[in-house]
């Protein structure tokens, strides 16, 4: 039985070289390169092992000439001690080194693996390295070709570089860090076209004046300090004039400014006076409610059941039990109406909550007394519709 394991593809040649941080580790990533691209020549096939299908590595062969790689017999004996190839019985004693087959091998010639571009096909490149060396000297060459690639330390972003075009790129790589030239913040280079564009320490000119200034004091500039630019009379005349000529339009406009200050008084004033009299008629509001409630006492009970108009509008009702002279009532409240008539209004109900009569003296007598009764009606919209009525009294 053979020993497969985990063999390499007919066709290729497993990449054999060393990476380093200065390369950062790109060329130990990089695919297989095929055998029949990377020897020179057909000759390579005459060393081919049977068990990898490489070029063998410390050739070993069995009686009848069989090659192998050192490793991969050693592997095949210690699964079934037989030549692949003849079914001979091996042992490692019994295989022979082929020192022709090492010295051939150790002086195959192969192109360097920075020969070719990185491509599917591995297409050789006119700017790839030229150097064609004996298998035997090119893991030490390629540790140290300039022509083998690396990677642009600034973004993963851009392509593949080789070595030798690493400080050229670097120096134009549009991710490199660079420095405003006029605040010195440090950023990516693609950016630092529409950063200079808004920098505030970028030098602008004034279009009025002509100054010469940092982008971050123009606006203060105009609005404060340039001669030349058009600024409004800050009396309300319709003329724009230049903040140079100020002095002079004032001068000569005295007449004029003093009738816009007195037409500004007047309408500051009667602001004022409406703004006072709106409070005043919220005051006597306020007045007229108190009035009502120290008559409520002088005749009788004030009753206050106070409710938040916000939270009980989607209610169907609300009831609240008080107590009057002895006597236990319930207020019932329908925010919008109690029957089909009402929708729209406020519908509120006093029921007694005895079986007796209404009102009884010290004597038993019946009496009538007076109920007077007010709304206050807090977080309420204009359009809410209440509107004043009877309160309605019934015995349950």
């Amino acid at each position: 039985m053979i020993l497969k394991g985990r063999r390499k593809d007919s066709k290729t040649l497993k990449t054999m070289f060393a990476s380093s941080d200065e390369m950062n580790n790109v060329n130990s990533n990089l695919p297989e390169i095929p055998q029949d691209k990377r020897y020179i020549g057909s000759e390579y096939k005459n060393y081919i092992c049977s068990i990898c299908i490489d070029v063998c590595k410390k050739p070993r062969q069995c009686k009848d000439g069989h090659l192998f790689c050192f490793s991969c017999i050693q592997q095949q004996i210690d699964h079934s001690p037989t030549c692949p190839i003849c079914r001979q019985e091996i042992s490692l004693e019994s295989l022979s080194r082929n020192l022709i087959a090492e010295k051939q091998t150790e002086n195959l010639l192969m192109w360097c693996r920075f020969h070719f571009d990185l491509t599917e096909d591995w297409t050789p490149s006119d700017s790839g390295c030229p150097e064609s060396l004996a298998a035997s000297q090119l893991e030490n060459h390629e540790k140290q070709c300039q022509y083998g690639w690396t990677s642009c330390r600034f973004s993963e972003k851009c392509e593949k570089i080789r070595k030798m075009d690493l400080k050229a790129h670097e120096r134009d790589c549009i991710y490199r860090t660079t420095d405003c030239q006029f605040c010195f913040a440090v950023m990516p280079y693609s950016l630092l076209l529409e950063h200079e564009k808004e920098c505030l320490s970028s030098p602008v000119d004034c279009n009025h004046c002509g100054l010469k200034l940092k982008l971050g004091d123009l606006e203060s500039h105009l609005q404060s300090d340039c001669e030349e630019v058009l600024i409004r009379c800050p009396y309300n005349c319709e003329n724009l004039i230049r903040r140079k000529d100020l002095v002079q339009h004032n001068t000569a406009s005295v007449v004029t400014h003093l009738e816009f200050i007195r037409i500004d008084a007047e309408k500051k004033f009667e602001s004022v006076l409406q703004e006072k009299e709106d409070k005043i008629k919220e005051l006597n509001g306020k007045i007229d409610i108190l009035h009502k409630k120290i008559q409520s006492l002088s005749e009788g009970a004030l009753i206050e059941w106070k409710l938040d108009w916000s939270n009980i509008q989607t209610r169907t009702y609300l009831q609240e039990s008080i107590q009057f002279d002895n006597l236990k009532l319930i207020l019932w409240l329908y925010p919008d109406g109690d029957t089909e008539e009402s929708r729209g209004c406020l519908s509120l109900y006093l029921a007694n909550d005895e079986k007796t009569a209404f009102f009884k003296s010290s004597d038993g007598n019946e009496y009538v007394k007076k109920l007077s009764y007010y709304f206050e009606v807090v977080n309420s919209d204009e359009s809410s519709n209440i509107r004043s009525g009877d309160i309605s009294f019934f015995s349950l």
